[in-house]
């Protein structure tokens, strides 16, 4: 997926959880640094301070994947991810990042 278009349709679920967690979000155009560990995948979540285009996406795959949320998210486009809910916490949030990467 294009940044543009990613931006496009994700930008109230980034700005909400943005806002929410007091995440940045790092888009994939920024390069990257020579002695920043923050987008290294060792880093453990709960020292992160960024979340990437790739995080957002695998956080809303397991929550449309979550047995609750299945039976509405049959029909992905008329899905509005700006209704979706940020984790009250950051734990909440990576284990779900980590939960869509698996699936």
């Amino acid at each position: 997926m294009e940044t543009k278009d990613f931006t496009g349709i994700y930008k109230p679920l980034v700005d909400k959880i943005s806002r929410q967690l007091g995440l940045i979000f790092i888009p994939l155009n920024v390069p990257e640094g020579n002695v920043c560990f923050m987008s290294n995948s060792g880093l453990r979540p709960e020292f992160k301070t960024t979340f990437t285009q790739l995080d957002v996406i695998n956080f809303v795959y397991a929550v449309l994947y979550s047995s609750s949320s299945r039976e509405e998210s049959r029909n992905f486009e008329k899905i509005d991810l700006s209704q979706i809910r940020c984790p009250e916490d950051l734990e909440t949030f990576w284990e779900l990042v980590r939960k869509g990467a698996g699936l």
